[in-house]
Protein backbone atom coordinates (compact mmCIF):
# COMPACT_ATOMS: atom_id res chain seq x y z
CA UNK A 1 0.00 0.00 0.00
CA UNK A 2 2.86 2.38 0.78
CA UNK A 3 4.35 1.90 -2.68
CA UNK A 4 1.04 2.67 -4.36
CA UNK A 5 0.71 5.87 -2.36
CA UNK A 6 4.24 6.87 -3.34
CA UNK A 7 3.54 6.31 -7.05
CA UNK A 8 0.44 8.49 -6.81
CA UNK A 9 1.45 11.04 -4.16
CA UNK A 10 4.95 12.02 -5.24
CA UNK A 11 4.01 12.77 -8.87
CA UNK A 12 0.88 14.59 -7.65
CA UNK A 13 2.96 16.89 -5.46
CA UNK A 14 5.52 17.33 -8.23
CA UNK A 15 2.74 18.24 -10.67
CA UNK A 16 1.27 20.81 -8.28
CA UNK A 17 4.67 22.36 -7.74
CA UNK A 18 5.52 22.51 -11.44
CA UNK A 19 2.15 23.99 -12.39
CA UNK A 20 2.13 26.56 -9.57
CA UNK A 21 5.76 27.61 -9.95
CA UNK A 22 5.83 27.72 -13.74
CA UNK A 23 2.71 29.33 -15.13
CA UNK A 24 4.34 29.70 -18.53
CA UNK A 25 3.14 26.84 -20.74
CA UNK A 26 6.47 26.36 -22.47
CA UNK A 27 8.33 26.07 -19.17
CA UNK A 28 5.79 23.55 -17.91
CA UNK A 29 6.17 21.47 -21.06
CA UNK A 30 9.97 21.54 -20.82
CA UNK A 31 9.93 20.56 -17.14
CA UNK A 32 7.44 17.79 -17.82
CA UNK A 33 9.59 16.48 -20.68
CA UNK A 34 12.71 16.61 -18.52
CA UNK A 35 10.96 14.80 -15.67
CA UNK A 36 9.75 12.07 -17.98
CA UNK A 37 13.16 11.72 -19.65
CA UNK A 38 14.99 11.44 -16.31
CA UNK A 39 12.42 9.02 -15.05
CA UNK A 40 12.75 6.90 -18.14
CA UNK A 41 16.55 6.75 -17.91
CA UNK A 42 16.64 6.10 -14.17
CA UNK A 43 13.77 3.71 -13.62
CA UNK A 44 13.05 2.14 -16.98
CA UNK A 45 14.26 -1.29 -15.99
CA UNK A 46 12.82 -1.33 -12.47
CA UNK A 47 9.35 0.10 -13.14
CA UNK A 48 6.37 -1.71 -14.49
CA UNK A 49 4.13 -0.18 -17.11
CA UNK A 50 1.37 0.21 -14.53
CA UNK A 51 3.61 2.16 -12.17
CA UNK A 52 4.76 4.46 -14.94
CA UNK A 53 1.17 5.05 -16.09
CA UNK A 54 0.04 5.71 -12.51
CA UNK A 55 2.82 8.26 -11.95
CA UNK A 56 2.27 9.94 -15.32
CA UNK A 57 -1.50 10.19 -14.90
CA UNK A 58 -1.13 11.54 -11.37
CA UNK A 59 1.34 14.22 -12.53
CA UNK A 60 -0.84 15.17 -15.48
CA UNK A 61 -4.05 15.45 -13.43
CA UNK A 62 -2.34 17.60 -10.80
CA UNK A 63 -0.91 19.98 -13.41
CA UNK A 64 -4.23 20.08 -15.24
CA UNK A 65 -6.09 20.97 -12.05
CA UNK A 66 -3.85 23.93 -11.26
CA UNK A 67 -3.77 25.21 -14.83
CA UNK A 68 -7.56 24.85 -15.21
CA UNK A 69 -8.11 26.82 -11.97
CA UNK A 70 -5.76 29.50 -13.27
CA UNK A 71 -7.58 29.77 -16.57
CA UNK A 72 -11.15 29.50 -15.30
CA UNK A 73 -11.00 31.42 -12.01
CA UNK A 74 -7.82 33.42 -11.43
CA UNK A 75 -7.57 35.12 -14.82
CA UNK A 76 -11.26 36.11 -14.80
CA UNK A 77 -10.84 37.82 -11.44
CA UNK A 78 -7.50 39.46 -12.22
CA UNK A 79 -9.00 40.87 -15.43
CA UNK A 80 -10.59 43.52 -13.16
CA UNK A 81 -7.13 44.82 -12.18
CA UNK A 82 -7.00 48.56 -12.81
CA UNK A 83 -10.62 48.82 -13.92
CA UNK A 84 -13.19 51.13 -12.37
CA UNK A 85 -16.27 49.05 -11.60
CA UNK A 86 -18.64 48.14 -8.79
CA UNK A 87 -18.47 45.18 -6.45
CA UNK A 88 -21.16 44.04 -4.06
CA UNK A 89 -20.95 41.30 -1.47
CA UNK A 90 -21.16 40.07 2.09
CA UNK A 91 -18.47 40.53 4.73
CA UNK A 92 -16.83 37.22 5.64
CA UNK A 93 -14.16 38.63 7.97
CA UNK A 94 -13.39 41.99 9.53
CA UNK A 95 -10.30 43.33 11.27
CA UNK A 96 -10.33 46.76 12.95
CA UNK A 97 -7.05 48.65 13.25
CA UNK A 98 -5.90 51.74 15.13
CA UNK A 99 -6.84 55.11 13.71
CA UNK A 100 -10.39 54.04 12.78
CA UNK A 101 -9.32 51.85 9.84
CA UNK A 102 -10.57 48.37 9.04
CA UNK A 103 -9.93 45.58 6.56
CA UNK A 104 -12.93 43.63 5.30
CA UNK A 105 -12.87 40.40 3.35
CA UNK A 106 -15.89 40.54 1.07
CA UNK A 107 -17.35 37.68 -0.97
CA UNK A 108 -19.63 38.75 -3.80
CA UNK A 109 -19.68 39.66 -7.47
CA UNK A 110 -18.63 42.40 -9.84
CA UNK A 111 -21.07 44.31 -12.03
CA UNK A 112 -20.43 41.90 -14.92
CA UNK A 113 -21.36 38.89 -12.75
CA UNK A 114 -17.86 37.59 -12.02
CA UNK A 115 -17.88 36.07 -8.53
CA UNK A 116 -14.84 36.80 -6.36
CA UNK A 117 -13.47 37.58 -2.93
CA UNK A 118 -12.00 41.06 -2.45
CA UNK A 119 -10.08 42.79 0.35
CA UNK A 120 -11.43 46.22 1.22
CA UNK A 121 -9.20 48.42 3.42
CA UNK A 122 -11.13 51.54 4.36
CA UNK A 123 -12.31 53.66 7.26
CA UNK A 124 -14.05 51.60 9.93
CA UNK A 125 -17.69 51.29 8.91
CA UNK A 126 -18.65 49.08 11.83
CA UNK A 127 -19.39 46.20 9.48
CA UNK A 128 -19.55 42.68 10.87
CA UNK A 129 -19.99 39.21 9.42
CA UNK A 130 -22.93 39.07 7.03
CA UNK A 131 -23.26 42.82 6.38
CA UNK A 132 -23.53 43.96 2.76
CA UNK A 133 -20.73 46.15 1.37
CA UNK A 134 -21.00 47.97 -1.95
CA UNK A 135 -17.69 49.14 -3.40
CA UNK A 136 -17.45 51.56 -6.32
CA UNK A 137 -14.01 52.36 -7.65
CA UNK A 138 -10.93 50.71 -9.03
CA UNK A 139 -9.37 47.44 -7.96
CA UNK A 140 -5.77 46.24 -8.04
CA UNK A 141 -3.83 43.03 -7.58
CA UNK A 142 -2.21 42.76 -4.16
CA UNK A 143 1.57 42.87 -3.85
CA UNK A 144 3.93 41.72 -1.11
CA UNK A 145 5.91 44.32 0.80
CA UNK A 146 8.75 44.13 3.26
CA UNK A 147 6.30 44.63 6.14
CA UNK A 148 3.73 41.96 5.32
CA UNK A 149 3.30 39.24 2.70
CA UNK A 150 -0.12 40.51 1.65
CA UNK A 151 -0.42 38.76 -1.71
CA UNK A 152 0.84 35.42 -0.41
CA UNK A 153 -1.38 35.50 2.67
CA UNK A 154 -4.61 36.39 0.90
CA UNK A 155 -3.94 34.28 -2.21
CA UNK A 156 -4.16 31.22 0.04
CA UNK A 157 -7.66 32.38 1.02
CA UNK A 158 -8.71 32.86 -2.61
CA UNK A 159 -8.51 36.67 -2.46
CA UNK A 160 -6.62 38.13 -5.42
CA UNK A 161 -7.82 41.76 -5.60
CA UNK A 162 -8.10 44.69 -3.24
CA UNK A 163 -10.17 47.83 -3.54
CA UNK A 164 -8.02 50.90 -4.09
CA UNK A 165 -7.91 53.53 -1.34
CA UNK A 166 -10.07 55.99 -3.29
CA UNK A 167 -12.99 53.55 -3.66
CA UNK A 168 -16.39 54.56 -2.30
CA UNK A 169 -17.61 51.96 0.19
CA UNK A 170 -21.14 51.82 1.62
CA UNK A 171 -22.48 49.43 4.24
CA UNK A 172 -25.92 47.92 4.56
CA UNK A 173 -26.53 46.24 7.92
CA UNK A 174 -27.90 42.71 7.87
CA UNK A 175 -29.38 40.36 10.42
CA UNK A 176 -27.89 37.27 8.82
CA UNK A 177 -24.96 35.60 10.53
CA UNK A 178 -26.05 36.33 14.12
CA UNK A 179 -24.70 32.99 15.37
CA UNK A 180 -21.26 33.61 13.84
CA UNK A 181 -21.23 37.17 15.22
CA UNK A 182 -22.04 35.83 18.68
CA UNK A 183 -19.26 33.25 18.44
CA UNK A 184 -16.76 35.88 17.30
Amino acid sequence: MKRKMAWIGIPWIAGLFIAAACRNKMTVLLLLAAWMLLGAFRFLRSLTTGQMLCAGISLTVAMGTVLAYTALVYRLIVAHDGTATTFSGRVTAAAVYDGDWAAYQVKGSFADGTRAKVLVFTEDLGAAYGDQLDVAGSFSVMEDSYLFQTASNYRAKGIFLQADSDALVTRTASESGRLIRALQ
